[in-house]
């Protein structure tokens, strides 16, 4: 027996064993080669996301480090002690 939907072919076999048609088949390996292709280039956005977020972990670890160098070195004393130049 022969069953057709818009999207589907199946060919009964009975007892609800059904095989799928090669128009079908061919179809899902179509779908599932840019399913993959979508995947890769979505890894590739991903990975380079990620190592834009490690370069700027870094300048970040870099920056908070030569703050706290500024405001606890001699020139952050001199600063505290000096008078502003209009008085």
């Amino acid at each position: 027996m022969y069953a057709t939907n818009s999207l589907y072919q199946y060919y009964s076999l009975g007892a609800n064993e059904y095989v799928m048609s090669d128009q079908r088949c061919t179809e899902l390996e179509i779908k599932l080669a840019y399913q993959e292709d979508i995947v890769k280039a979505l890894n590739d956005v991903v990975c380079g996301q990620q190592e834009s977020i490690d370069r700027l972990e870094q300048t970040c670890r870099y920056l908070m480090q030569r703050l706290q160098e500024v405001t606890q070195g001699p020139l952050a004393e001199m600063a505290d002690q000096e008078k502003p130049p209009h008085y």
